[in-house]
């Protein structure tokens, strides 16, 4: 059986030894407190061996932050770009056959990062009563083909342009 080594005061990453808990006879149990205030109590291997860094908060954090991109998309702009992908890809989309199958795409610049969509959405005049539309009816959703327009127009342009979406 190896030494036993009194870890008390000792820090660990987020946790400090507190006191010993118990041994269930092979391992050494200690009482930590993580700097987040939660207290826990951890088998000294995995401290020595740096295994366990916190009471699992830093964990929460870490998977929390690489999750995070945008904080956008509860937003109806982010809404509007999920939908534009959406029926132009899949073809189970309703309405598919007036963009996807008509070969109509988003271009790869904004079908793969958000927020070059977002970007190019705010400089070109967006807000929450416009919707998006390709001034080319045939053409791409690219920065070049779209603008923002109300409602009205949208419906307008449609009946003018003899297209169904």
């Amino acid at each position: 059986m190896s030494r036993k080594i009194d870890l008390t005061g000792r820090r660990f990453s987020r946790l400090v030894v507190i006191s010993k808990a118990y041994s269930d006879g092979k391992h050494l149990y200690w009482n930590c407190k993580c700097d987040c205030g939660k207290e826990i109590i951890v088998c000294g291997d995995l401290l020595k061996r740096n295994l366990t860094k916190s009471c699992g908060c830093f964990n929460s954090e870490t998977v929390r932050t690489r999750n995070h991109k945008h904080g956008d998309s509860r937003t109806r702009l982010y809404h509007i770009w999920q939908q534009m992908i959406y029926r132009c890809k899949n073809p189970n989309a309703t309405g598919f056959e007036h963009w996807g199958g008509k070969g109509i795409s988003v271009c790869s610049k904004w079908r793969n990062n958000y927020e070059n969509f977002r970007d190019w959405a705010m400089v070109n005049g967006y807000s929450d009563d416009l919707e998006i539309d390709r001034i080319n009816p045939n053409g791409n959703y690219e920065s070049l083909n779209c603008q923002w327009i109300t409602k009205l127009e949208n419906i307008k342009k449609m009946w003018a342009d003899k297209r169904v979406m």
